[in-house]
């Protein structure tokens, strides 16, 4: 039985309470939730993102450059150089591989008019390939597997000579089905062969040289930085000794 105060308080319960659910025609009852119609999002991804890169792009630009498809992998070598350790090894690579000595010489019974070309053009071998060029062949070789150069020829003393003009691998792909490099140019699309005559091809050798490149290794190492999941920093001597 209902007390006095409940008989007192229902009209203002009836006035105050709120109005009943009415439920449109025709809307489809939903079955109840469960533990697994949850999702944990996260505010960004990866946690420490640097320059750009996350585990996708990474893994997108590895797909791309293990097919020959090099406009990636171009985009993240200049993340690799922005790198601090990175960039460093790499900086310290070319300078010790820029000291070996170098000399252009022809064969002894070669004729007099052969040596005096030949030592013109030693003499003149920092325009047909500077230092600073020969190291930048020698780091993209390193890091890509192979190195493109345009050949441009002009006349100097006497004889014609060259000089090597590196492409970046942005405007090189592989062409699978042709077996060579194709690169974009002012002319349009060109197939490069190692001919001698418009290119010069720097490789490691094989079929595929650029799946000898440290491109591939260094993904994993950089993505492993930017994260900070493999403590780098604490234990960089010992990862960068096989690198």
């Amino acid at each position: 039985m209902a007390s006095f105060f409940d008989r007192v308080l229902s009209p203002f319960r009836a006035l105050f309470s709120p109005p009943a659910l009415v439920v449109p025609d025709g809307l489809v009852e939903r079955s109840e939730l469960i533990p697994s119609d949850f999702q944990t999002r996260q505010e960004i991804f990866p946690i420490y993102p640097v320059s750009g890169w996350d585990a996708t792009r990474i893994m997108q630009m590895l797909e791309s450059h293990d097919i020959g498809n090099f406009q990636l992998s171009e985009m993240f070598y200049h993340a690799l150089k922005k790198e601090g350790l990175i960039g460093s090894a790499l900086e310290m690579l070319t300078e010790a591989a820029t000291e070996f000595p170098f000399s252009l010489q022809c064969p002894k019974e070669a004729p007099d008019e052969l040596h005096l070309f030949t030592d013109a053009l030693a003499k003149d071998w920092q325009s047909v390939l500077s230092d600073e060029l020969r190291a930048e062949v020698i780091e993209r070789v390193a890091v890509f597997g192979f190195q493109v150069c345009r050949v441009q020829w002009v006349w100097n003393s006497g004889q014609q000579q060259p000089r090597l003009i590196p492409y970046t691998h942005s405007s090189l792909s592989y062409r699978q089905d042709l077996w060579c490099y194709q690169g974009m140019s002012e002319r349009g699309i060109e197939y490069i062969s190692n001919d001698g005559r418009e290119w010069v091809v720097f490789s490691m050798g094989g079929t595929r040289p650029w799946l000898k490149g440290m491109i591939r290794r260094l993904a994993f190492a950089y993505f492993g930085i930017i994260t900070g999941d493999d403590r780098w920093l604490n234990f960089n001597d010992k990862f960068a000794e096989p690198l």
